[in-house]
């Protein structure tokens, strides 16, 4: 619903795999796909010390069972687009619905379902376009 690291020319080249609501840390839907992609409900965070301010810890790496992901001091990462949208396959939902898709096509895949429609407002700004739904 949001992402803090927005660049300050409305560019959205980074994104955030926690953030703290109050006194708890929640993951994106990134990262928890991730943790369910591997099998592992495991999540460490690996703090560094900071020489010149011993008494503020960075992070520096998220820990998802034995993959390492390097993260910013705001658990940010660059995200590595790869292509414009639909660069992945999409299958409408209506088609997922009335059975008008395979079965194989879904067996073994991870599938979102999400809206888009202008009406949302959900617009942003990437490397690659200037107008990315779902962000």
């Amino acid at each position: 619903f949001d992402n803090p690291l927005i660049d300050s020319d409305g560019i959205v080249r980074r994104s955030s795999l926690l953030q703290q609501y109050g006194d708890e840390l929640y993951e994106s839907l990134a990262l928890a796909l991730t943790r369910t992609a591997v099998g592992s409900s495991q999540l460490d965070l690996i703090i560094q010390s900071d020489p010149d301010n011993i008494a503020a810890p960075l992070l520096e790496w998220l820990k998802i069972g034995e993959y390492l992901i390097p993260v910013d001091e705001q658990a940010g990462i660059l995200v590595p687009y790869i292509g414009k949208q639909r660069s992945f396959s999409y299958i409408s939902a209506i088609d997922v619905l009335d059975k008008n898709v395979p079965v194989d096509r879904l067996t073994g895949k991870i599938a979102l379902f999400g809206a888009s429609a202008a009406g949302l407002h959900d617009l942003h700004t990437t490397p690659l376009e200037t107008a990315v739904t779902g962000l």
